[in-house]
């Protein structure tokens, strides 16, 4: 949307104004040629700050968090919103997020020092992101954060050394490749047999680091986790790698005595970034799960495990705008 002084060669597209509010912050408003931001001129904003600026909506994203909260507890009781702080971080950021009874899923040390700066629950942060340094680790286990989310068996060493050097053990779940397609762009799926992420599956990578994991005494394994990409629209995707992970888990529970206490299913719900977009709600995607992690776990009388989420854009993307300014035009996109 650009609000220019002259109007003249301007192309009308059709589109209404309750058509563009549909996809920006659900504090935006629209006053004549006022663009409003919880009662406040953008413009001002823009005189006041100047550009290029980001703006969030922070009634949206309180709210984005409150409905995954609690959608999730009232399909599953025994389930945790852990916020993927690479979509946006910040100390007010996290702030919020643990304000909202979420946890924090870091992807490494600048965003874990954020969160400590913030004051966030260390019992609600999570280490996440593949190839880890030494400092990263050593300094995630010295701030005893929750669990530790590894990729590679030589990050289970990594860990496992330090620990050991602290006279500590440290939970870790161990982040499994499913081999799911799921239905999105094929550069943001991650979970399909040739990804980078995780252990995979079906060439015995899974196996081995479970084997692994148990056999290092400064390590406890409490479960598993996958994500199988960003930006996805139809939810089946997610109930057959439910069922897939299953499978897996009762596989691992036979040949290795071993129950999952925690399965992290990763985020990835697709947001709308055009009025054209068919996105599913919090409520629906949280139905879907649930439904067949229970599904699932009466199929093979498996404990239910406990369940974790890890929403980033599906949060913060519809809840920000930028600001420029190109000539004396101000825009706002």
């Amino acid at each position: 949307m650009s609000i220019a002084p002259n109007r003249e060669h301007v192309i009308p597209d059709n589109l209404t104004i309750h058509d563009l509010l549909s996809v920006a912050p659900m504090s935006m408003s629209v006053d004549g040629q006022r663009v409003l931001l919880d009662g406040i001129d953008l413009l001002d904003i823009v005189e006041n700050h100047e550009t290029a600026l980001y703006v969030y909506d922070e009634n949206h994203i309180r709210h984005q968090l409150t409905q995954y909260v609690s959608c999730f507890k009232k399909e599953y009781e025994n389930s945790s919103i852990v916020y993927a702080a690479k979509a946006f971080c910040s100390v007010v950021m996290d702030k919020i997020v643990a304000e909202c009874g979420a946890g924090i899923d870091v992807a490494g040390g600048g965003e874990l020092a954020i969160a400590k700066a913030a004051s966030f629950p260390v019992e609600r942060i999570f280490m996440q992101g593949n190839n880890k340094s030494h400092k990263e680790i050593a300094e995630a286990i010295d701030a005893h954060v929750a669990c530790f989310v590894v990729d590679t068996i030589e990050e289970l060493h990594k860990i496992n050394d330090y620990a050991q050097i602290k006279g500590a053990v440290q939970k870790i779940i161990l982040r499994i490749c499913p081999g799911i397609e799921a239905d999105t762009h094929s550069y943001i799926q991650t979970a399909n047999e040739d990804s980078k992420f995780g252990f995979n599956i079906r060439n015995g990578a899974a196996y081995e680091a479970i084997k692994e994991a148990l056999e290092l005494e400064n390590l406890e394994l409490t479960g598993f986790h996958c994500h199988i990409g960003s930006q996805i629209f139809e939810l089946s995707s997610y109930k057959e790698a439910i069922e897939v992970m299953f499978a897996f888990m009762e596989d691992v529970r036979r040949d290795f005595d071993f129950v999952a206490r925690d399965l992290d299913l990763g985020g990835g719900l697709g947001i709308k970034y055009t009025i054209y977009d068919q996105n599913s709600s919090i409520e629906e995607y949280a139905h879907v799960i649930t439904s067949a992690v229970k599904h699932c776990a009466a199929r093979y009388d498996y404990p239910l495990p406990h369940l974790i989420v890890e929403p980033g854009r599906s949060i913060l993307s519809n809840a920000g705008i930028t600001l420029y300014t190109v000539g004396s035009v101000k825009t706002i996109p």
